[in-house]
């Protein structure tokens, strides 16, 4: 039985590895990925489980389904975008914001902030926080729900 290509929250793949003894989950192979042929099985620790299977490279294997009923498990609730959320994405910065003259990156970062004055130190914090925030809201294919915003900011900890 293969798993439907559909993206599921990172607590599903925890709950996938907590069934396995080595606290893995075993991913079948859709692509061939060195050292990975199609059809092949390996085990991958949830996060990584959860980005093969958001790329379409690989699927959780049955054995996952046919020990719980992970498929019929209620997804976390989605969060919808706040207005400062919506603010702060309308703000567009380049990629190279830290090499960009520091009263560009004070621009960017009141528009961000909606505040008036701000050192370059207080700017650059501003817009990392927004690029993570970005990255975040990526990471989870524009569903941000409240589970999976916690799961993503420990990785990015560790």
């Amino acid at each position: 039985m293969r798993a439907t290509h559909n993206h599921l929250d990172l607590s599903h793949y925890e709950a996938m590895a907590r069934q396995n003894h080595r606290g893995l989950v075993p991913m079948t192979f859709l692509e061939a990925t060195l050292p990975h042929g199609v059809g092949d099985v390996a085990g991958f620790k949830p996060a990584a489980a959860k980005k093969l299977h958001d790329e379409g490279t690989a699927v959780p294997h049955s054995s996952v389904y046919d020990a719980g009923s992970l498929a019929t498990k209620a997804p976390a609730p989605v969060v919808d975008e706040t207005d400062e959320e919506r603010r702060k994405s309308a703000v567009d910065y380049p990629a190279d914001w830290p090499e960009q003259h520091h009263l560009k990156r004070i621009a960017w970062a009141k528009a961000l902030t909606g505040q008036e004055k701000m050192s370059v130190e207080e700017a650059d914090k501003a817009i990392r926080d927004e690029v993570e925030r970005r990255r975040l809201k990526a990471d989870t294919g524009g569903a941000v729900t409240s589970q999976s915003t916690g799961s993503l900011q420990r990785q990015a900890v560790s």
